[in-house]
């Protein structure tokens, strides 16, 4: 009896450690859950990304966000990665008004159907994708042959 209560205690200790020397910037992941991050400020409007091609099929955009490090927000710049679950869609993180603050939502995957809404603080810009250069398709060219031209009499 006497150990599991030592060893809850010493998970207490170990996640209270943890917190302690976890940077301000980043949400803690404690026991299925993050502790929450506030500012007293709002975050400044994103910049506009411009999102390069994927690299490969199968590739989901997960956009850049502010975060914040205690004393100023700070962009974390989107990239390029493979779904966990084929279909699964990325709920981007971002920053909503709770309580008078401003609270961090963390980014995660969810399934399309179940996919959370945040009115975030400011909204998301549009993505744009840069687009590609296109080749032109090559000219045939077809050496030595001409249309007949029309022999007269005929």
């Amino acid at each position: 009896m006497t150990r599991g209560i030592k060893g809850k205690w010493a998970a207490v200790g170990l996640a209270g450690l943890l917190m302690a020397s976890a940077p301000a910037c980043a949400p803690v992941y404690v026991e299925g859950q993050y502790e929450a991050v506030y500012a007293e400020v709002s975050p400044p409007p994103p910049p506009n990304e411009v999102i390069p091609q994927p690299p490969g099929p199968g590739y989901a955009w997960v956009p850049g966000h502010w975060y914040w490090t205690g004393d100023q927000y700070v962009w974390s710049h989107g990239y390029w990665t493979r779904p966990p679950v084929t279909g699964h869609v990325w709920v981007p993180a971002g920053w909503i008004l709770w309580e008078g603050r401003y609270r961090y939502v963390p980014g995660r995957w969810a399934h399309p159907q179940r996919r959370p809404t945040y009115r975030y603080v400011p909204a998301p810009p549009r993505p744009h994708v840069r687009p590609q250069p296109v080749k032109p398709p090559p000219v045939k060219q077809h050496m030595g042959v001409h249309p007949a031209k029309p022999q007269p009499g005929r």
